[in-house]
């Protein structure tokens, strides 16, 4: 099973340019790209959140990441190996192929090399490799909800604008698991909620240890370069949260 923007889809998307690229809006579950379409640009998160996953041929969905505000997405090449969706209405900025490649040195003049560029995509493969390698359910997802800690806002809550279902494929976990985890670790004193989509992480220190240990923490090398006025969290020190 795969997916494809038709027309309609495609001129719902508006793009604005901008000296750093071309400024890309989608609406909450529209397709950013689809699995199997040619490579020919990259992305960065302006605001947001993409996931990219894959559907296998049985039907069933592998979430293979999200995306937040800055983060760098759709590096592979020739042919995407995923499909990216808006998990909520999202701006990217879109570049050129040809940056990475070295025929154009614009962006990366300002900004710091193609190898930095890759080496922050090749840090957040490493981190989910590492959350998979983790054996229990409990693991999995305590150690999903420190990685998602620095969206925390200035109370301690972590905005989750994914579903059970998103964090379950991701995780590779059933909803049921997801949801019983999460209600075992708020039991526990663990994680404390407000409403479905916001939870706080109570004891950082117990919550590493059942995950395993200290989260991997992302490379922090490229700092990516919005138009004016798009909220850029890794320069403004904070994450933009829904209130």
């Amino acid at each position: 099973m795969q997916f494809s923007r038709n027309q309609g889809d495609r001129q719902s998307l508006h793009a604005e340019k901008s000296t750093n690229g071309s400024r890309q809006d989608l609406r909450r579950g529209e397709t950013l790209y689809a699995e199997d379409d040619a490579a020919l640009d990259w992305f960065v998160v302006a605001s947001g959140v993409l996931r990219t996953c894959r559907y296998l041929p049985d039907g069933h969905r592998q979430v293979t990441g999200f995306y937040f505000a800055g983060d760098v997405v759709g590096l592979e090449a020739p042919a995407r190996r995923t499909s990216a969706e808006a998990v909520t209405d999202v701006a990217v900025m879109r570049f050129d192929r040809a940056v990475l490649d070295g025929r154009d040195d614009t962006l990366l003049a300002s900004q710091g090399s193609a190898r930095e560029v890759l080496l922050t995509a090749l840090d957040a493969a490493e981190g989910r490799i590492e959350l998979l390698g983790l054996r229990s359910a409990s693991e999995r997802v305590a150690g999903f909800l420190l990685r998602m800690d620095g969206q925390a806002d200035a109370e301690g809550f972590i905005y989750l604008p994914m579903g059970r279902a998103d964090i379950a494929d991701y995780l590779a976990l059933t909803v049921e698991t997801v949801s019983r985890t999460l209600s075992l670790l708020g039991r526990r004193k663990l994680l404390a909620f407000r409403g479905p989509q916001k939870v706080k992480l109570l004891n950082r220190e117990t919550l590493e240890d059942v995950a395993g240990g200290k989260p991997w923490v992302p490379h922090p090398a490229f700092i990516p370069a919005m138009p004016v006025g798009v909220y850029n969290p890794r320069l403004d020190g904070a994450s933009a949260r829904p209130s």
